[in-house]
């Protein structure tokens, strides 16, 4: 954990530096220390990441080696539905999803204001919610620190997304 720690602590710069240092951490054979500090590292950092943009494919790849990773106790339900505020038009590589619309309702004014536009993103956009039906075991991980009820998915083109 200390190697990671001196890539910064910001919220825009912890995603990019925290899946740098998982994708260390997890290339080639994966020694059980490392795979522990990976995990630990994910479950201590994850829900202070902002802006992973072109990050989250590397994460998610090296995240899949790991396995299923929580703060939250209790089983998934089998299948779930899960919802995503993302801007119309941009190629999404989010790995980010939520089991409350609420959630992805206020989600939605967030990419449009004014924490967004310091966090680089493009604000005059349009937005909108999907949403999909996903089954537990493509579920990389459940965290609910926030009260977001956020459930991570690596991003993929399989899955049938409905525009809300």
């Amino acid at each position: 954990m200390r190697a990671f720690l001196a890539f910064g602590t910001s919220s825009t710069t912890i995603g990019p530096a925290l899946a740098e240092h998982i994708a260390f951490l997890t290339c080639g054979r994966i020694h059980p220390d490392d795979a522990q500090e990976a995990r630990n590292l994910i479950a201590e950092h994850w829900t202070r990441c902002d802006g992973f943009a072109d990050s989250g494919p590397l994460l998610a790849k090296s995240w899949k080696r790991l396995g299923y990773i929580s703060d939250t106790k209790g089983p998934l339900p089998a299948e779930m539905i899960v919802y995503r505020a993302r801007y119309k038009g941009v190629p999404d590589r989010g790995l980010s999803w939520t089991l409350s619309l609420d959630i992805a309702r206020w989600y939605v004014d967030y990419l449009g204001g004014s924490r967004a536009r310091l966090c680089g993103m493009p604000t005059h956009l349009d937005r909108e919610i999907v949403t999909q039906t996903v089954p537990a075991a493509e579920v990389l991980g459940w965290f609910n620190e926030r009260g977001e009820h956020e459930i991570v998915l690596a991003p993929t083109r399989r899955r049938k997304q409905v525009r809300i």
